[in-house]
């Protein structure tokens, strides 16, 4: 498997996210963490499941320094941050922090070079928010997100992507991240991962490898061996180290896919191969029936579902997967589909989307069936789980956000005009917030 197919499988896998990029280039769409009970200070627990049924605006606010646009909306139980596109002149980026309740602006920061697709403001509980930027190399900035002040300042971004979905990679809890892996990209020095203290900002440990996934106590990184040429497929090897002190736990020229707490997939010709994650064994093997013949699979696990994909041959240029839902222990796919595809896994249901115009809903084992979605726009850039029960979209060219629930057959179930088209969605608590082309972020609860 090539190193972009490697890397494009790793980096969504920490919580069983895989991520195919269509071969149109576009970025796939967002969605949006399952909402939880809010307590907003000042004010009483806002209790419920969310977003469920029809919302009405709360709040709407205009978003400072709008002239170049929305690149990134994320959000947690308390506030939301907005950050908008650097404009020529500066190069740096705007993240302005509201809070959730009602909309009232409290800090701004500056943010140098961000990179567009990848996330700028990342929650990560506790009043804490992780801001990405970079200068000579990307760094991150541990930020209070009450004040906007800075805790500590590292070289380095998310060795994993922590967003939902799409073009913005994974959807990783941090609340409990300690310490945090980041990447170290080429213009650092030198190149690799660290292992940082949530509290201090010090690096614990450190490592030359360029990837890096968490794995329960184990982080497991990959390096690639290019002494071959330009014209040979790179020898990749895979290491699992103890999270916490660094110390080597295994090595193997191996090519990891995604992991669980215990387990990890690594890619196979006929199907994936499940390892212990802490000695680096084997200990199951999973076949994948048909075509493509004698392809590598790169799989990742959830629960008693293993969801695998290969390249078909001849596609580089334009890539088409096969994408295959399958039961742990083996059988017959759940879901088998070829195409540009998007898959997530979430509690007990698999959303796919093998078109970029059309979502569909495969349940695990013990579910009610499967559906499919109505259409959506080609180009829409945001759309996926809201809740278990719930797939949330928003349509670039309507002034609407959609939702429509799970069943037999997935249905609309409500849309709120929110004044512009709709940019881009977060959840937060009991909130859904949007950002529209018009300017302002919305509140809808």
């Amino acid at each position: 498997m090539g190193v972009a197919v490697a890397v494009a499988l790793l980096v969504a896998v920490a919580v069983a996210v895989l991520v195919v990029r269509g071969g149109d280039g576009s970025d796939p769409p967002t969605s949006s963490p399952s909402p939880t009970t809010t307590t907003v200070p000042g004010e009483a627990a806002i209790d419920g499941p969310g977003p469920l049924s029809e919302p009405t605006r709360t709040w709407s606010a205009a978003i400072p320094a709008w002239d170049e646009g929305v690149m990134d909306l994320s959000a947690d139980e308390h506030r939301v941050f907005v950050t908008t596109y650097p404009s020529e002149d500066t190069e740096m980026a705007t993240v302005t922090a509201f809070a959730a309740a009602d909309g009232t602006e409290l800090w701004q920061r500056q943010v140098s070079y961000p990179w567009v697709g990848e996330p700028v403001a990342v929650p990560m509980g506790d009043d804490q928010v992780l801001l990405v930027g970079e200068e000579v190399g990307r760094y991150s900035e541990l930020v209070d997100a009450a004040t906007g002040e800075v805790v500590w300042r590292v070289a380095g971004k998310p060795a994993y992507d922590y967003r939902p979905w799409g073009g913005d990679g994974a959807t990783v809890e941090l609340a409990s991240a300690d310490p945090i892996l980041l990447q170290r990209d080429e213009d650092a020095s030198p190149i690799g991962t660290s292992a940082v203290d949530r509290e201090t900002g010090d690096v614990l440990w450190q490592t030359d490898d360029e990837v890096a996934v968490p794995c329960g106590d184990v982080a497991v990184t990959l390096s690639w061996d290019y002494s071959g040429g330009v014209d040979v497929e790179p020898a990749v090897t895979s290491t699992g180290w103890d999270l916490r002190t660094g110390q080597e736990l295994w090595r193997d020229d191996i090519e990891i896919g995604g992991c669980s707490d215990t387990e990890v997939a690594v890619g196979a010709v006929g199907g994936v191969e499940i390892r212990d994650v802490a000695r680096g064994v084997e200990v199951d093997r999973v076949a994948i029936q048909g075509e493509p013949a004698g392809a590598v699979w790169g799989g990742m696990l959830h629960g008693d579902v293993l969801v695998a994909s290969a390249l078909i041959p001849g596609t580089e240029d334009d890539p088409r997967y096969r994408t295959v839902v399958v039961p742990r222990a083996g059988g017959a796919p759940m879901w088998d589909q070829v195409g540009p595809t998007l898959v997530e896994v979430a509690d007990d249901h698999v959303l796919v989307r093998p078109r970029w115009d059309r979502v569909a809903l495969v349940r695990l084992p013990g579910g009610e069936g499967a559906g499919e979605a109505p259409s959506a726009p080609q180009d829409a850039p945001c759309w996926g789980v809201l809740t278990p029960t719930t797939v949330l979209g928003c349509e670039l060219e309507s002034p609407i956000v959609t939702s429509a629930t799970r069943g037999a057959t997935l249905t609309e179930a409500w849309r709120v005009d929110v004044g512009a088209p709709a940019h881009r969605i977060a959840v937060g608590g009991r909130t859904l917030f949007v950002a529209t082309a018009g300017g302002e972020l919305v509140a809808l609860r």
